[in-house]
């Protein structure tokens, strides 16, 4: 059994730690205390951070699927148009644009680009399309927030790189092979390689691609294969 002195050291052993609780308790409880305006301003730090990444994942997936879409809308247009847009002043057979090598005589990669511009809506800088990829860039992102003892400035670039379903090396290729063939007033059939269809002194191209995209006919949203087609006078 402890003795009165024991018992009296314990009472204060007692006191003294419920006196070093009760005031570390009071400055784990002060805002003002500088290690938790450290803690608090480090984890609103943290939170900003986070956020603006994800902010910054979500525009650019957002802005990626704008420009798959208007793809999507473009090729069709651009194919179904023999690489013009739709409202062209080039003579029409059977729903096909003629090539005349002359006035109807499209810059596929040219051509391409401007019709996607024609339709975006907005900007995209350095826009080119090569190897059947258009690639650009988007306006920059940008992420500002300011705290009491932080700043978050967050830039990322917005580019984009994306196929068009349409394999336009080919294309090219083949508008030159035909129009060499017809030059040299060769047999289409022995010459170009390609099947086509021929009537009423033209012949009719139909190229289909062999990647499926999500096509947009006539306000349908339809998977199916892009297609180029285009016809020439075959006399």
């Amino acid at each position: 059994m402890l003795n009165r002195k024991g018992s009296f050291l314990l009472l204060l052993y007692a006191i003294g730690l419920f006196i070093a609780f009760i005031s570390l308790y009071a400055i784990a409880m002060d805002p003002d205390n500088r290690i938790n305006a450290f803690r608090s301003d480090f984890g609103q730090f943290q939170s900003s951070i986070g956020e603006s990444y994800f902010n910054a994942e979500i525009d650019l997936f957002s802005s990626d699927q704008l420009v798959k879409y208007e793809i999507y809308r473009v090729t069709n247009e651009f194919g179904e148009s023999g690489g013009f847009a739709k409202d062209s002043l080039c003579e029409k057979k059977d729903g096909f644009i003629v090539w005349d090598f002359k006035d109807c005589n499209p810059d596929l990669e040219a051509n391409y680009v401007e019709l996607f511009k024609r339709n975006f809506e907005g900007e995209i800088k350095d826009l080119e399309l090569n190897n059947s990829y258009l690639t650009g860039e988007l306006d920059e992102l940008k992420y500002e927030k300011e705290g009491e003892t932080f700043e978050i400035n967050y830039k990322i670039h917005n580019k984009i790189r994306q196929d068009v379903f349409l394999d336009v090396n080919f294309l090219n290729e083949l508008k030159s092979r035909v129009q060499s063939c017809l030059e040299r007033k060769q047999n289409l059939k022995d010459c170009v390689g390609v099947e086509f269809t021929e009537k009423d002194g033209y012949a009719f191209f139909t190229i289909e691609n062999d990647k499926n995209g999500l096509m947009i006919l006539e306000g349908e949203v339809i998977i199916k294969k892009p297609v180029f087609r285009f016809a020439v006078k075959n006399d």
